[in-house]
Order: C-alpha cells, then sequence, then structure tokens
C-alpha cells in the first residue's frame, strides 16, 4: 500500500512538472453536472412575403400591401406589436430560360430606338459618366435619384455607365408598355418606316415628359385634336414634323412648354449626329 502511495505521488510530481491546471498545494477538486426542464412559454417563427413583377416598385408596392395584411392579422391573434419585427427588403433579379438561354430584364422595344437613345445620351449628358446637374440627375443618361430608386440601384453604382443604360431601358421599357397600344390605334395605319421613326421619338418624349402625358397627347379628348388631325393626313408630314405637331399644337395645356418642344428638336438634331458617327446604328436608315 506504501508503494502505491508514493508511486501516486511521484506520478502527480511528473504530471504537474510537465503541465498541469492543479494546484501544487492541498486542493478539493469538485466536479458536476446538472439539467433542468421546464415547459416553453414562447414562439418565434418566420414569414416570407415574395413577389414578381415588371419593376421594382411594382413589387415593392404588392410586397409592402400585404405585409401590412399580415401584421393586421398577427395583431388580431393577440401577438402585440413589441413582438413584430420586419426585416430589411431583399430584391433580388428575376431570370428566364428561353432556348437555353439565359436572359434578365428582357427588354421588348423594337431595336430602332437605339439611335434616338443614342441622341438623348448626347443631349442629357454629353457622353460625360460623371455629368451631375443642378436638379441632381446623374450619369451618362441623366437619371434622377427616385429612377435610379427604382431601379433598385445602389448609390455606388449611379453613375455607372453599364447600370445607367440598363436602368434608363428598364424604364423606357415601362414607358413602350404603356404607349405602344395607344400609339398603334393613333398611328397604327402609318408605313412602317414612318411608324417607326415616329414612335422612338415619342417613346423618348415620354421619357421626359412623362408616359401618361404622351399618352393624353395620343387620345385624350383635348390634346388628341392634333393626332387625330396628323394621323389622318399622315402623308403631308414627316414623323418628325408629327412629333413636333403633337407638342406645338398644346403649348400651354397640361404642363406641355416650350421644353418639350425644344427636347424633341435637340434629340432629333442629336440623333442624325449619332447616325453620322456610328455605322449600321438601328433606326438611322
Amino acid at each position: 500500500m506504501k508503494i502505491r502511495f508514493i508511486f501516486a505521488l511521484f506520478a502527480l510530481a511528473s504530471a504537474a512538472a510537465v503541465a498541469s491546471p492543479l494546484p501544487d498545494k492541498p486542493h478539493v477538486y469538485v466536479e458536476g453536472s446538472a439539467a433542468v426542464t421546464a415547459e416553453p412559454d414562447e414562439m418565434r417563427f418566420s414569414v416570407t412575403l415574395e413577389h414578381t413583377a415588371d419593376t421594382l416598385g411594382q413589387a415593392k408596392t404588392v410586397v409592402d400591401e400585404r405585409s401590412h395584411i399580415l401584421i393586421d392579422l398577427s395583431k388580431k391573434m393577440g401577438i402585440k406589436e413589441r413582438d413584430i419585427a420586419t426585416t430589411a427588403l431583399r430584391v433580388n433579379p428575376s431570370y428566364t430560360y428561353e432556348n437555353n438561354r439565359q436572359e434578365m430584364g428582357r427588354v421588348s422595344m423594337p431595336e430602332d430606338v437605339l439611335s434616338t437613345i443614342a441622341g438623348k445620351v448626347l443631349i442629357e449628358s454629353g457622353g460625360r459618366a460623371r455629368a451631375h446637374s443642378s436638379a441632381d440627375a446623374r450619369g451618362i443618361m441623366q437619371l434622377s435619384l427616385a429612377a435610379l430608386k427604382d431601379c433598385g440601384l445602389n448609390e455606388r453604382f449611379h453613375f455607372h455607365r453599364m447600370a445607367q443604360i440598363d436602368c434608363a431601358l428598364r424604364l423606357l421599357d415601362q414607358n413602350h408598355r404603356v404607349l405602344q397600344p395607344k400609339f398603334e390605334q393613333r398611328f397604327g395605319h402609318l408605313p412602317q418606316a414612318k411608324s417607326q421613326e415616329l414612335y422612338a421619338m415619342l417613346l423618348l418624349q415620354a421619357y421626359h415628359g412623362g408616359a401618361g402625358l404622351v399618352g393624353r397627347l395620343l387620345q385624350d379628348e383635348q390634346l388628341g385634336g392634333a393626332a387625330a388631325y396628323f394621323a389622318e393626313h399622315h402623308q403631308q408630314f414627316t414623323a418628325g414634323d408629327i412629333a413636333l405637331g403633337l407638342i406645338f399644337h398644346n403649348l400651354g395645356r397640361d404642363r406641355v412648354g416650350f421644353a418639350s418642344l425644344y427636347y424633341v428638336v435637340d434629340v432629333g438634331i442629336a440623333r442624325l449626329t449619332a447616325c453620322s458617327a456610328v455605322n449600321d446604328l438601328p433606326g438611322c436608315d
């Protein structure tokens, strides 16, 4: 028994000399464990609201409406407002696949619009990526903060050329979806070349003054009188004449001013400049 005791002390001393967390003085070592069981008095759950739309603004509106309904329902179920929390909105692009090709935010406008867009770039910013107006319009396409927000652009991309063009095309596509049926109803009988040229100019005018205003120039009982006349006598006028005439004959009505008239003229001149500088630019024939 004595031999074993001495051996145990020697082993303990050797272990302590190497690396032991135990003190070298007499001590008491205690080890134990415990468990407590209790019934849960709280339950956490999360709900995800998701909606896909053509624009960020449309999708956000639907999600906001549904979230308000969900919050109201939660309160009716007895959940206190302090126990309800919402997370940050997340925006992701929606992809479609066509013929095994991945496409994002496909734009459905006629390609002839490209020459007019080129003219718009020259007028709006002179092609300068860092262009910044006194009205806080930004970038090569001179987009407002509201437009940039609607496109879901992070502030660090506000002046990025490709982000600007992508956003502008999306806004033009929105206007296109609104205007095309109204344009076809009024000017659908025009020869194809003249129709496409006129539509491109009106689409850019919608970008400048709003699709609602251009829609009223086409169909409104008062503002649409000029459009009805030009549609009936289109053989006597060029596409440029008609685009200018729609604005000129409504000056002073419904926020139609000389700025709108100048814009059509300026973009038309800049478009010709772009066509002369770029070979095979669609819409330059």
